[in-house]
């Protein structure tokens, strides 16, 4: 016989099957069987999701995307569309696109062929046009454009670079517009994309890469953005010579040779820093850049700093950071340093630029080899296993998550400086590359499955932070043969963690600790 149940919470949402005969807890009486695109509200309560607004057809659309937010204050905030080799920027729900060009025609032909005699496209560029008075059939809609010819006209495909037909088209009768995207070239391929890592200050958004140098993309104004490779300065290195091989430079100034007493040298090196150390010399060290490879005992170094004299020296260090060893997988800003964390060579490394000089790593002052509270610092992690950093989050303190375990980096004083710092091991629940979330005095990460959620908190009878799984009431949405693998936080209205999952699917937790409300529900995008 049916009964009627008044229900007035959903606060524990979608639980798992192996919940439904567990009507002993609260939980249960709280949840739903079933909970697809609906949101749990702070209240307890539910409501329809809203729905979605069609904006255009991703650059790429053989290979999955990523969408990374590039906030620069609460006015001015834009999406970063990531696709294979390319970032496309977008700002209040449509794509940012360059002053427009005025079009003067446009052929009903196979393929269309557009004139304009103002535009300085290039093949592959992303147009959007508008405004055609008769040619109707082409407003609108985003184009690749082909075959151009800069002041005279182009070509248009669609976004899977199909010819775009135009012979039963309307005839062209008046001049429209088009507007390239601001579209940016990367060295990131369709599976690098995922494990970038990211941290911004101001107009600068920071990338790490472990197959890459790291990089920076800079906003100049709402149409201009570039990406470059960040020019660190005297480091990061990796641990000092402790072998007899020697190194010989051959001048103090400029660029140099650079002899090293055996083999040492690899043409992967390129680019990766190198220190020098002269005792009794001034300076005492110095530092450059690898520029050319010659031999393995024989490279051009370019210096960024005066050496204290010629002679073979027994101390030196090269940079952590080349195609040699790999690159820094993870990155964060905490106590106004950059820091990243981890490389192929180093995977459970970290390092620290100086105070307030993000791209300068100089761990000691050159003329003296003091090390200074500000300079740039190394730490690698002491543990049974050598786990690779898989994040780093700023907090009260700064937390870093291996693939083995969380642990603590903090000082004894006011900021973490060279001479002290200490990082302690948590608790021994692995990471994944899931960024982290700190939602009031909770840490909430991916277990290194990605198919756990746990919150991190501080246990003050013990001294140190203790993890438990939040999850484990709704433990098949995660486990169901896909992961996640992307993450964003959405403070207002309702405080709701949204996970992509590997098949495109979104799953939402609305977590509101003092209201003990952790809730899960799941949304089909398509």
């Amino acid at each position: 016989m049916r009964q009627k149940v008044t229900k007035n919470s959903f606060s524990s949402g979608e639980i798992s099957p192996l919940l439904r005969g567990r009507t002993d807890i609260q939980q249960y009486n709280d949840a739903v069987e079933k909970l697809n695109n609906y949101l749990i509200r702070q209240q307890g309560g539910i409501s329809k999701r809203p729905g979605t607004k069609y904006i255009g057809e991703v650059i790429d659309q053989t290979a999955a995307l990523r969408l990374q937010k590039f906030v620069y204050n609460t006015e001015q905030g834009y999406m970063l569309e990531f696709s294979p080799l390319k970032i496309r920027v977008l700002r209040d729900e449509g794509f940012v696109t360059e002053a427009s060009s005025a079009t003067t025609g446009a052929t009903a032909a196979d393929p269309v062929v557009i004139s304009d005699t103002t535009h300085a496209y290039v093949d592959g560029d992303i147009v959007t046009i508008s405004g055609v008075a008769g040619m109707t059939e082409l407003n609108g809609k985003n184009y690749i454009v082909n075959n151009s010819s800069a002041g005279v006209s182009f070509e248009i495909q669609d976004m899977l670079g199909t010819n775009i037909d135009g012979t039963g088209y309307t005839a062209y009768s008046g001049p429209g517009i088009s507007e390239r995207h601001v579209v940016i070239t990367t060295p990131y391929t369709g599976p690098q994309i995922e494990t970038l890592s990211f941290a911004q200050s101001n107009d600068i958004l920071y990338i790490a890469s472990e197959s890459h140098q790291p990089r920076k993309v800079s906003r100049s104004s709402d149409t201009v953005w570039t990406i470059e490779e960040v020019d660190n300065k005297d480091g990061p290195y990796g641990a000092e010579n402790l072998t007899a091989t020697t190194l010989t430079p051959s001048a103090t100034t400029g660029s140099i040779t650079v002899t090293a007493s055996a083999n040492l040298f690899a043409s992967t090196d390129v680019d990766r820093v190198v220190r020098f150390h002269h005792d009794g010399s001034t300076p005492i060290a110095g530092w450059g850049r690898i520029t050319a490879y010659s031999t393995a005992t024989s490279v051009t170094v370019s210096l960024g700093s005066d050496l204290g004299a010629i002679t073979a020296t027994e101390v030196w260090r090269l940079g952590a950071w080349s195609a040699t060893t790999g690159y820094s997988s993870t990155i964060t800003f905490h106590e106004n340093r950059l820091w990243f964390g981890g490389s192929t060579v180093e995977p459970n490394t970290f390092w620290g630029s100086k105070t307030d000089d993000y791209e300068n790593f100089e761990p000691t002052e050159p003329s003296t080899l003091v090390v200074a509270d500000n300079n740039g610092l190394r730490f690698q992690i002491s543990s049974e296993q050598s786990n690779a950093i898989q994040w780093m989050k700023s907090g009260p303190i700064m937390f870093i998550g291996t693939k083995g375990g969380q642990y603590a980096v903090k000082s004894s004083g006011a900021a973490i400086t060279p001479s002290d710092v200490s990082v302690k091991r948590q608790n021994g629940y692995g990471s994944s590359i899931v960024e982290p979330h700190l939602i009031a005095n909770s840490l909430l990460y991916n277990d290194r499955s990605t198919r756990k959620i746990m919150e991190m908190v501080y246990n003050y009878d013990a001294d140190s932070y203790e993890s438990r799984e939040i999850s484990v009431v709704s433990n098949h949405i995660l486990r169901q043969g896909t992961r996640a693998i992307y993450t964003s936080y959405q403070q207002t209205p309702d405080n709701i963690i949204w996970y992509t999952l590997e098949d495109g699917a979104l799953v939402g937790m609305t977590f509101l600790k003092e209201q003990k409300i952790i809730a899960f529900h799941t949304h089909n995008m398509a």
